[in-house]
């Protein structure tokens, strides 16, 4: 395959922190991509830690960015959660839940290791149709703003060495292997198929 003819999903729990930071960053350099969450709802800090923002997926981005201006302008604006949503809404209207996509992707990335296993489990959940197969792999990236900005470079650095390769499916375990000693950071991955 070509440089950047590669499709890349990049999921993380409620779409809206590590994965739109990468879909922000990988859009910014020319990549084909999307992104997910895998919860059955997405939170946002709330005005404690005891008490979250809970939203359906596909919310709206704006709506939630409205609703928390008004709830408390202050403290969104403080935590980042205001700059937050507005970036996701200048890339796509809302969230969207990876197990409700039809989408298929060379590569899947995932933030964290309950979102790894719940992509896993939701290739495992149903049967094969085309056997096509698809990567996922998980870099375990924790969700603050900062952390999301560091893993988002990290998986462009990546998502740069898959698509460089001739033969995605021949080349990927040895690339990543490669990748994973020389970042000096532990990734796990499995081979999956629509």
């Amino acid at each position: 395959m070509e440089h950047r003819s590669l499709r890349f999903g990049c999921v993380c729990a409620s779409n809206q922190n590590r994965s739109m930071e990468a879909h922000d960053l990988f859009l910014k350099n020319g990549f084909d991509v999307k992104s997910y969450g895998t919860g059955s709802s997405v939170k946002l800090p709330g005005q404690s830690m005891h008490q979250p923002n809970v939203y359906g997926f596909n919310t709206p981005y704006q709506t939630m960015l409205e609703e928390l201006e008004a709830q408390d302008k202050d403290l969104y604006v403080q935590n980042g959660v205001l700059r937050m949503l507005k970036r996701n809404s200048n890339i796509k209207r809302a969230p969207e839940r990876f197990q409700e996509t039809s989408e298929k992707f060379d590569v899947i990335i995932t933030f964290e290791d309950r979102v790894f296993e719940a992509v896993l489990d939701h290739f495992n959940s149903k049967r094969s149709r085309t056997f096509e197969m698809t990567h996922v792999v998980n870099l375990e990236v924790n969700d603050t703003h900062a952390h999301a900005a560091i893993g988002a470079k990290y998986a462009l650095e990546f998502a740069m060495v898959m698509s460089s390769l001739r033969n995605l499916e021949d080349e990927f375990e040895e690339a990543l292997s490669r990748f994973a000693d020389s970042s000096n950071s532990p990734m796990k991955f499995s081979i999956q198929y629509y």
